[in-house]
């Protein structure tokens, strides 16, 4: 029972109490992190967002294609 109240405890200081909330925007607030981030935060975040680009760029591809795709599948018997 005590280790709940503990774990409830820890989780409303977490969450529900306010943090000091800066006037800096959100770029200022990103400089800050990058300037301290580690070398694998700083590989990490520039692997996902070439990963976000690279999906958005295959999707554009398949948005544009859907309609042959959509063909070649019913010419081939696929469904």
């Amino acid at each position: 029972m005590i280790l709940f109240a503990y774990g409830i405890h820890g989780l409303c200081r977490r969450y529900l109490e306010p943090q000091g909330v800066s006037g800096e925007g959100l770029m200022a607030h990103l400089k800050r992190w990058w300037a301290k981030a580690a070398g694998f935060d700083k590989k990490w975040a520039r692997g996902s967002i070439l990963f976000i680009g690279a999906s958005f760029l295959i999707w554009l591809i398949f948005a544009s294609s859907s309609a042959g795709l959509e063909t070649q599948l019913q010419e081939t018997g696929f469904f």
